[in-house]
């Protein structure tokens, strides 16, 4: 019958083959990340450090994410995540969390994270036009700078709200446009603090990019 040849070829997908293309995953992380750190000078390599039960959870809880990414991208900075690891640069403190952010962002929503990120730091500057938090005017008539919007993304319009929903609901957004009359939900958006710890923690090196 036809059972006993599912239950077979669902024990070679599930078991076999997702156990090959798991340590294929982890050989390829690995080999590239000896590649880059190749680069490093021992004298960088905190190699107490990396003696330490901290470093060694980091490793472990990395690889496991390792072994469930596809994206080129993402296992790049999990790679720039455990160099800093080794040179013991990382805030362990706030690591799993901001792994765990890592592994459910799509790399549009750190490009608009990074966005509002400037937009912070007074890098990019919005001309928006909207009263002040309180104030009434119905003669008002506010307006949303385009660096807010999808169209300077070259996003779909409820793709972008989407985006920007996940990035507010982990924490990394918020809006400011709340308690506002004349502005819509998820038209002013802000960087949180977390949302830069994130960022810096991601990121080649403490400086913005």
């Amino acid at each position: 019958g036809t059972v006993p040849y599912v239950g077979t070829l669902l024990n070679e997908i599930f078991f076999d083959l997702r156990s090959r293309i798991k340590q294929e995953r982890i050989n390829r992380f690995v080999e590239e990340l000896s590649k880059y750190i190749d680069g490093i000078s021992e004298d960088d390599l905190d190699l107490e450090f990396i003696k330490s039960y901290e470093f060694s959870d980091t490793f472990e809880s990395i690889l496991k994410r390792v072994i469930i990414t596809s994206s080129n991208t993402k296992l790049s900075r999990f790679k720039i995540i455990l160099t800093k690891s080794f040179q013991n640069r990382l805030p362990i403190d706030n690591s799993e969390t901001f792994l765990d952010i890592l592994q459910r962002v799509s790399e549009n929503e750190i490009k608009i994270l990074n966005h509002y990120r400037k937009i912070k730091l007074g890098e990019i500057v919005p001309d928006d036009n909207v009263l002040e938090r309180g104030d009434i005017d119905m003669a008002h008539k506010s307006t949303i700078s385009k660096l807010r919007t999808a169209e300077y993304f070259n996003l779909d319009k409820k793709q972008y709200v989407l985006y920007l929903q996940n990035l507010f609901s982990k924490g990394l957004l918020y809006d400011e446009g709340m308690n506002r009359w004349d502005a819509h939900p998820f038209e002013i958006l802000e960087i949180t603090a977390l949302g830069m710890e994130f960022l810096k923690f991601i990121e080649e090196s403490n400086n913005n990019t």
